[in-house]
């Protein structure tokens, strides 16, 4: 919602009569409110069309539409799914009363917003692949517990075809007050005991991990098998309300309302043998239309792509959990074996003295990491730099002597109840390492400067013009560049940008709008500009 949207509902909610607040009191609330909110929402679906209609002839990688043939399917695909897989209770969330969404964008942040009313919570997901054949099908089962400082605790049992009836068990504790996070990997139904010889190695059933000084941003990048699903589903929602081409479907399952809603993503299909296809599948969310929690995330399966349905049995708590669920204690005994000092340790990531300007600057190397403007309500949660002790050299333009750079990378986190947001500064690492596909002429550098996608393929680059936004930047220390707005529903949305040797990352709960404008805010530490 807008600023002067927020004040007019809000002078017009002042104008209802005031009653106790007995049974049906938001109820009447609501039915008062609706003529007015109708039409505020009307107002806001023609500026959205206006905004959008801009946004795809400023970028015309967007045009072509979606097909009315893709949203069928993509409905036709969540309904089978859904009727293999059912869909979790969701009974123990609230129902909220309000205007039903006409638009996925809608949908989406009504979605956000019913996350954020809770203090906490708890639930269990479960997944399993679409499409895989049986030898490689495997299930998983999720039973965790989340603040909204980010701090998560998950228990995670997968099992694969090969390994039937056999399970493994991932336990996860991060907490993001310290930046720490412990894993312990638990083998013991397939393996019960340490096996091998002194030449190959001995085998543990449980492997343990635990790695302090985390960076606090690029969400889930330390998560084992591709992250938490929940926070996914932050970010897919996110993604949606700047996609032009999502899509919203009511339909009703097991008696209820669900609302879908669907986007592409892109896959890369190794199957020909030859080289790689980019297989655009679609992605879609399920959504309690009574209490607007999700029920299920899909990647549908094209041909040739193993796709996944995720459901969510959430149960909302009435308080913030206690911080000793944040914790995880290696097992002593013999049969744990501590990876810690090859997979974990020090990632060297310090808090920032943010009382001392020089301090700060002599810790980020003087770079220009801070943005001076973020969305309202969110607050600073962490700010952190590393310092790899190490110089590489950066040449400004040919023919000029190079200069040498310091390793250091900055690293910011902000919080608003779930919603999170993160920036980061750091060298450029193609500047020091290279990714190569091929030899002789064909050889091709497949690394890239963006932190969230490091590398891509050629093949599957061309296919992501229609999910990235370049637009050039106007302010800030990153004035004169162009900024590239990654909102590809796979990945977290997130803008990245180079100038000189540094690249600048924004990253999490953001629109694009809000991404570009914290990048044209960033600038040097000041305690007093962050006042």
């Amino acid at each position: 919602m807008s600023d002067p949207r927020d004040v007019e509902l809000g002078t017009h909610l002042d104008e209802l009569e005031v009653r106790e607040h007995e049974d049906g009191y938001w109820s009447a609330v609501m039915a008062a409110a609706a003529p007015e909110l109708e039409r505020l929402r009307e107002e806001e679906r023609a500026s959205r069309r206006g905004s959008l209609a801009a946004f795809v002839e400023r970028h015309p990688t967007l045009g072509g539409g979606f097909k009315w043939w893709a949203t069928a399917a993509v409905t036709a695909a969540v309904a089978i799914a859904l009727l293999l897989v059912g869909l979790p209770g969701g009974e123990q969330a609230t129902t909220v009363v309000g205007p039903a969404p006409a638009t996925a964008a809608e949908a989406a942040d009504y979605t956000l917003n019913a996350l954020d009313r809770y203090p906490g919570l708890e639930g269990t997901l479960n997944s399993r692949l679409v499409g895989a054949t049986p030898e490689y099908a495997q299930r998983t089962e999720v039973t965790f517990v989340a603040d909204r400082d980010g701090s998560l605790w998950l228990e995670r049992r997968w099992q694969e075809g090969s390994f039937a009836p056999h399970w493994v068990k991932d336990s996860m504790a991060y907490d993001a007050r310290a930046r720490a996070l412990r894993i312990l990997s638990d083998w013991s139904e397939i393996q019960p005991t340490p096996s091998g010889d002194a030449e190959s190695g001995l085998y543990y059933p449980r492997f343990w991990s635990e790695a302090t000084g985390l960076a606090p941003a690029e969400p889930d990048r330390d998560l084992r098998h591709g992250g938490f699903p929940l926070w996914r589903v932050r970010a897919y929602l996110r993604t949606m309300i700047d996609d032009p081409e999502a899509r919203l479907a009511t339909i009703e399952k097991d008696g209820r309302a669900v609302w879908v809603l669907s986007a592409e993503t892109i896959e890369e299909d190794w199957s020909s043998g030859v080289g790689i296809e980019p297989v655009a599948v679609p992605v879609t969310i399920t959504i309690d239309a009574a209490t607007r929690l999700p029920l299920a995330l899909e990647h549908a399966a094209a041909p040739h792509v193993v796709g996944e349905v995720t459901t969510f049995d959430l149960r909302p708590l009435s308080e913030a959990p206690a911080r000793d669920q944040f914790t995880l204690q290696r097992p002593d005994d013999p049969g744990t074996h501590d990876g810690s000092a090859s997979v974990g340790g020090d990632q060297g990531f310090r808090d920032l003295p943010l009382g001392d300007d020089a301090a700060v600057r002599e810790a980020t190397s003087a770079m220009a990491a801070f943005p001076r403007w973020v969305p309202r309500g969110f607050t600073l949660s962490a700010s952190t730099a590393k310092d790899d002790e190490g110089w590489t050299e950066y040449r400004p333009a040919p023919g000029e002597p190079k200069q040498l750079v310091r390793m250091t990378t900055v690293s910011l986190a902000f919080r608003r109840g779930y919603d999170q947001a993160f920036v980061s500064v750091r060298v450029d690492p193609r500047l020091y390492s290279s990714t190569t596909r091929g030899t002789g002429e064909d050889k091709v550098r497949i690394d890239t400067s963006d932190p969230f996608v490091t590398t891509i393929e050629p093949e599957v680059a061309a296919l992501w013009a229609a999910h990235t936004a370049d637009v050039p930047l106007e302010k800030g220390a990153f004035a004169g560049v162009t900024a590239h707005v990654v909102t590809e529903p796979d990945n977290w949305p997130h803008l990245w940008v180079r100038k000189g040797p540094y690249v600048a990352c924004v990253a999490g709960d953001l629109t694009q709008d809000e991404m570009l404008r914290i990048a044209e805010s960033l600038g040097l530490w000041s305690s007093r500009a962050a006042e």
